[in-house]
């Protein structure tokens, strides 16, 4: 296992651009395993021709859910959904806190499978799942990351995650994780031991990002990680060769974000 801790003051060279897909949105209505919720927005490349592409399923925040999520993660999804990806994203657990999140995260990948719903689910690659969440998602990520095997999921963002080491243990794909300075919910001190305890799989990171707070990916915050997210997802999730340069060490090295600790596997 390599942990290496980024080099602060390095050279900035360019910073990645938007990714080349237009984006349109939608929504359906499902029976999530929950059963307390029943929207999905739907977030996609409108060149669905040029598919197929990769499913990536997006958990919200306790509060930050239902109706408010559209503009609450917009940037996030938008720029998921711009590298090639098609977002589902269920509204679930919007008023309270739910530690089984993890199961609609998973239900509104098996609702992908029913193509009448909306019509970017038959332009879907099921061999290429990813999953992302922020906050109590991030949570229901590392949950449904002990699933990947089952849907194919081939990488994971937990945006400060309210982590537990027995769910983190579990997880054997790419997991990129990210907190802030400044955020007293998922405190560094909670994701970095959650870092520490998955598997040495290559490409897993940490993030802690100076003066960021609890809601940096969504439009409360400065969303400064949210293209790098998708690279991630896009890199391996997708394939997609062009998108590795800007994650794992050169994250940390050519972003020009000040971090107060980067480290990778």
């Amino acid at each position: 296992m390599l942990s290496t801790l980024c080099l602060l003051g390095a050279a900035v060279l360019a910073q990645p651009g938007p990714g080349p897909h237009a984006v349109g949105e939608g929504m359906i209505h499902v029976k999530l395993p929950s059963g307390d919720g029943t929207r999905v927005d739907v977030y996609y490349p409108e060149d669905l021709n040029n598919g197929p592409y990769p499913v990536v399923s997006f958990a919200h925040g306790m509060f930050v859910g239902g109706q408010l999520g559209r503009p609450t993660y917009r940037n996030l999804m938008h720029e998921l959904a711009s590298f090639g990806m098609i977002v589902v994203a269920p509204e679930s657990c919007v008023f309270s806190y739910c530690e089984e999140f993890w199961k609609d995260q998973l239900g509104a990948i098996n609702a992908c499978h029913n193509t009448s719903l909306h019509q970017s689910f038959r332009h879907i690659d099921f061999n290429k799942v990813g999953i992302i969440g922020h906050a109590m998602g991030g949570q229901a990520t590392e949950q449904s990351a002990e699933h990947a095997k089952g849907y194919n999921i081939r990488g994971a963002v937990a945006l400060n995650p309210i982590s537990k080491v027995e769910w983190a243990e579990k997880i054997d794909i790419p997991i990129f994780y990210s907190t802030g300075t400044k955020d007293e919910t998922a405190t560094p001190e909670m994701v970095k031991t959650a870092y520490d305890a998955t598997q040495p799989v290559t490409g897993t990171m940490y993030t802690n990002l100076v003066g960021a707070g609890h809601y940096e990916p969504t439009n409360l915050g400065g969303h400064q990680l949210n293209r790098f997210a998708a690279l991630f997802l896009s890199c391996y999730v997708g394939g997609v060769a062009s998108s590795c340069p800007w994650i794992g060490p050169d994250l940390c090295t050519r972003s020009g974000i000040d971090f107060a600790d980067c480290l990778h596997k």
